[in-house]
């Protein structure tokens, strides 16, 4: 469990910065918005696997697990998709 974490929160990790860079070349534009809001979600997803892979590991990822669910929640309900 904790390997799927680790490579979970990896992966999501590296789709976040790929995506970020590709939004600092483009020019701004109404996609960019829902990638912006996708780019969030990624990062919320890395911190609640990474969180997890902590938690599992030594008890003390549970507060990067809440932030990332805080976080997302917000996200969810006030970006647009």
């Amino acid at each position: 469990m904790k390997k799927i974490f680790k490579d979970f929160g990896v992966h999501f990790c590296a789709a976040s910065i790929l995506l970020g860079i590709s939004l600092l070349f483009n020019n701004y534009d109404v996609a960019d918005e829902e990638q912006l809001s996708l780019l969030v979600v990624m990062m919320c997803g890395a911190l609640i696997s990474i969180g997890g892979y902590n938690y599992l590991k030594n008890r003390k990822g549970i507060v990067i697990i809440i932030v990332g669910v805080v976080v997302l929640g917000i996200a969810l309900f006030t970006l647009s998709f």
